[in-house]
């Protein structure tokens, strides 16, 4: 069998050689493995062949030396502007204060404006967010501070959690399990790794998910509004056609006591289909059903 593991091994030297001599020591094989400092500093995916028992053992050792993570870090990247004095050393008090915090920075820009004074935008990369206000207040006792949005057209990605970001905001958005929110941020990584073979910007492809997610939570629940309509296409075969808001149309043939389902929408509107399926057939539970993918 094989099983994807999303790790977040330490950045130093040795980690993932000890994680080879564990996989390798119960038997097991790595079949892809990626890592890409560029995207995130600490995110490892490695793909195993091995047997189901063998699994169990290189599962249970990694996580015994903490190599998996059990609960997603809940980080998030506040993007800050310092208004400096323009003269040499001016971000050093600012650096020193960050380092205090260990506070890893995702995005620095950076010009003149031909002014005594430099606008310094930096990302920080925040994990524990009762620090927000006391590194924010140390900081403006120095310099002149504001929170910004952040501006997507000047960075691509966050360079630092952006599978953690990313996934934890998805999860978030579709109520995904913890399992669900592992597998995706497993399904994210083979498509970064995908786009960057082919030297092709994964922004376009990650905006895409992230409005597809928005489109799905749009049409949940009161917002499935489905278009419904039936044609009597022989004597004994009826056609009914549903049409949801997002897509994924449905054909269902009814033919006295059988249905046959001709697609059968997405799985994430499980529960606003079988309300639905239920209004049309009222003994539902008593047709015998098959349906063609």
């Amino acid at each position: 069998m094989r099983k994807t593991y999303f790790t977040t091994m330490p950045n130093s030297s040795g980690a993932f050689l000890l994680a080879s001599e564990i996989i390798s020591r119960n038997g097991g094989n790595i079949v892809r493995a990626s890592y890409n400092k560029a995207v995130d500093v600490h995110a490892f995916f490695l793909d195993i062949e091995a047997s189901q028992s063998q699994i169990l053992c290189i599962t249970s050792e990694l996580f015994a030396l903490g190599y998996l993570p059990n609960v997603l870090i809940q980080s998030q990247v506040i993007l800050l502007e310092f208004i400096l004095i323009d003269v040499s050393g001016s971000i050093f008090p600012i650096l020193k204060i960050l380092d205090e915090y260990e506070i890893n920075i995702s995005y620095i820009n950076s010009t003149e404006n031909q002014s005594k004074y430099q606008h310094f935008k930096m990302g920080l990369v925040i994990q524990n967010s009762s620090t927000i206000k006391i590194i924010l207040d140390r900081i403006s006792a120095i310099c002149e501070v504001r929170v910004i949005d952040y501006d997507s057209n000047e960075k691509t990605l966050d360079n630092t959690v952006f599978y953690l970001n990313f996934a934890n905001e998805i999860k978030k958005k579709l109520s995904l399990s913890h399992k669900q929110t592992m597998q995706f941020i497993a399904d994210s990584n083979r498509i970064m790794q995908q786009l960057d073979d082919n030297i092709e910007s994964p922004q376009k492809t990650f905006k895409y998910i992230r409005k597809f997610a928005d489109f799905i939570l749009k049409y949940k629940g009161d917002g499935f509004s489905s278009h419904i309509s039936k044609r009597q296409i022989s004597e004994k075969v009826i056609l009914h056609m549903i049409e949801p808001p997002c897509g994924s149309n449905i054909y269902i043939l009814e033919s006295h006591t059988k249905l046959l389902f001709i697609d059968s929408g997405f799985a994430c509107f499980k529960d606003e289909m079988f309300e639905l399926f239920y209004k049309l057939f009222p003994n539902f539970d008593s047709f015998k059903k098959s349906i063609w993918i």
